[in-house]
């Protein structure tokens, strides 16, 4: 009988345990979910500038619209050409902003638009500075980034495509033989350059790049593209300036094009053959 008491006592405080460690529980759930609600949907205000120039730093670029005034427009949606890009980018984001006041936006060479992950767009402008939105980079410590920045989206702009385009009845292209002489296009010889040109590869990975490096072999002819600049407004002059686009013609298969104007020349690679039709141009021949 005594055990019996026993036993039952005991069942007792368990029960009484498990009601305790229940309500336990059930309160602590309660309390988890109102502070969820508490907090959900909710919109956070962020005053700090700096937490700002974060959040928009962390957004996620997808794919970039670029257009410029010399090679057109491209549409850039390779990840890892946008890491690289977004790489430089950072890298200037590391310094302040410049303000509104300090800016002298004087030579938008390049444009766009900047698609981010979450749905979010952003226009941009490059020249003398980089401009996203309305942040305004190209401080003293910014400037060697805005020259890589310009010169590695020129060389993603330099396809076939608008490569070919820029040898059009406006530009004046000329075609230099391996002695120096010189033969002007006329319209049926650029349009025979430009379809060549628009069957050239370009070259991208390192692998097939040294390859073309060394097994190019000799170079024929000098395609010379000028692009008019500007006017000289000085009075009782006629001077014109142009930027020079320069095909090199090799032997074996390949073109190497370097844009003169630019302060860093770069040296873009395309697989394709002109060496016909630089050989029919010109009047000498090789």
């Amino acid at each position: 009988m005594i055990r019996r008491k026993r036993k039952i006592n005991i069942l007792k405080k368990h029960k009484r345990l498990i009601i305790v460690y229940f309500v336990f529980m059930l309160l602590l759930g309660i309390i988890i979910f109102w502070q969820y609600e508490k907090n959900y949907d909710h919109v956070v205000l962020i005053q700090d500038r700096e937490q700002v120039l974060k959040a928009v730093s962390t957004s996620t670029p997808v794919k970039l619209e670029v257009y410029s005034k010399r090679w057109g427009k491209t549409l850039i949606a390779e990840s890892n050409v946008i890491r690289s890009i977004w790489n430089i980018i950072d890298e200037m984001s590391k310094n302040s902003p410049l303000q509104e006041s300090q800016n002298t936006y004087t030579n938008d060479e390049i444009s766009g638009t900047i698609y981010y992950l979450n749905g979010e767009k952003s226009t941009f402008t490059l020249g003398s500075y980089l401009k996203i939105g309305t942040i305004i980079y190209g401080n003293n410590k910014d400037k060697p980034y805005v020259d890589q920045l310009k010169n590695y989206l020129n060389e993603v702009l330099c396809s076939p495509e608008n490569l070919s385009n820029l040898i059009n009845e406006r530009n004046k292209v000329t075609v230099v033989d391996s002695n120096n002489n010189i033969q002007k296009c006329g319209r049926d010889d650029k349009t025979f350059i430009r379809n060549k040109i628009l069957k050239c590869s370009k070259i991208k990975d390192n692998i097939s790049l040294e390859e073309a490096i060394n097994k190019k072999g000799k170079v024929l002819y000098h395609i010379k593209t000028y692009l008019e600049k500007e006017s000289n407004s000085i009075p009782n002059t006629r001077d014109t300036f142009y930027a020079i686009i320069n095909i090199d013609v090799y032997e074996n298969g390949y073109i190497v094009i370097q844009d003169f104007s630019n302060d860093v020349v770069n040296a873009i690679y395309m697989k394709g053959n002109l060496v016909e039709v630089c050989k029919n141009i010109s009047k000498t021949g090789i």
